[in-house]
C-alpha cells in the first residue's frame, strides 16, 4: 500500500482535531501547507507484520478565529517514521522539527528515537513558555477559564541500556518544568483550581517534584517526591 495527500491546505489538518472542529470551523482563518505520504509493505500474521512508513510536513501553518485577537502561527512540523516490519523490534521516529507560536508564545520540541531488539536511542528536547491566559485569545472557551504560566526546558540524549545498568553519567537527561500561579474556572467544578507553584525537575535516574501546591477551595494540598526508572517503564513496559 502506498498513499500521499500532497500541497493539502493547513485547514485539512486542523479539521482532525475535534474541539476545533466542533467550534465554528468553517470561520477560522488559515494559511499553509501540509504533506503527508507513507506507505506499508510485507507479510501481516501472527509472528511477524509489514514494514511501514510515515513522512509528515506542515510547513507555515496558522489559524485564526475572526472573533478572536490573536492566532497560532509558525506551525513548522517535520516528522519521520520507519518500521523494517519483521518481529517490529527496528523502529525510527524522527521529529526533526515541531515549531509553534501560540499568541505569541513560542513552542519547540525535537526527538529522535531509534529501536532495535538490544537496545534504544534517544535524543530530543522540548522548550516552551506558554501564556495560559492567551488561550482564550486563540480558541474560544466557552463556559471556561485558565491563567497561569508554564515554563518547560528539557533535554535527553543516550542510550536505554545505560540507564538500565545504572551507568547515569552515560545518559544526559536534565531540565525542569515548572507551572506557577495557575488558576482553572469552569462552570462544571463548584469551586475554582489554583495552583500557585508546581515544580519537576528531570534527570537519568529519577523525575523529582520539587514542589506541588494546590488550592481548591478551601482545601490546600502540598505535595513533594520523587519517580525512578521513569524512561525504563515508559519505553520497555519495565518497573
Amino acid at each position: 500500500i502506498k498513499f500521499n495527500a500532497k500541497e493539502t491546505s493547513f485547514k485539512s489538518v486542523l479539521s482532525l482535531i475535534p474541539v476545533i472542529y466542533m467550534t465554528d470551523f468553517e470561520g477560522i482563518e488559515t494559511s499553509g501547507k501540509f504533506e503527508l505520504n507513507g506507505y506499508v509493505d510485507g507479510i501481516y500474521n501472527d509472528s511477524i507484520i509489514p514494514a511501514f512508513g510515515i513522512d509528515l510536513n506542515i510547513e507555515n501553518g496558522m489559524f485564526k478565529y475572526p472573533d478572536l485577537p490573536k492566532s497560532v502561527n509558525n506551525i513548522n512540523v517535520l516528522v519521520k517514521v520507519d518500521n523494517k516490519g519483521g518481529t517490529g523490534d527496528d523502529n525510527l521516529i524522527d521529529i526533526k522539527k515541531a515549531h509553534a507560536e501560540i499568541a505569541g508564545n513560542p513552542i519547540d520540541a525535537k526527538m529522535f528515537i531509534s529501536t532495535t531488539a538490544a537496545d534504544v536511542d534517544i535524543k530530543g528536547m522540548i522548550k516552551a513558555k506558554l501564556d495560559l491566559n492567551s488561550i482564550k485569545d486563540i480558541v474560544p472557551l466557552d463556559s471556561m477559564s485558565m491563567s497561569g504560566i508554564i515554563d518547560a526546558n528539557l533535554n535527553m540524549d543516550g542510550k536505554l541500556s545505560s540507564i538500565e545498568k545504572e551507568k547515569y553519567d552515560e545518559f544526559k537527561a536534565d531540565g525542569q518544568m515548572g507551572l506557577a500561579n495557575f488558576t482553572f474556572k469552569s462552570s462544571d467544578l463548584p469551586h475554582k483550581v489554583e495552583i500557585p507553584t508546581a515544580l519537576m525537575k528531570f534527570s537519568a535516574a529519577f523525575v523529582s517534584l520539587e514542589k506541588l501546591d494546590v488550592i481548591i477551595g478551601k482545601s490546600d494540598m502540598h505535595m513533594t517526591g520523587r519517580m525512578d526508572n521513569v524512561l525504563a517503564y515508559a519505553l520497555q513496559d519495565s518497573t
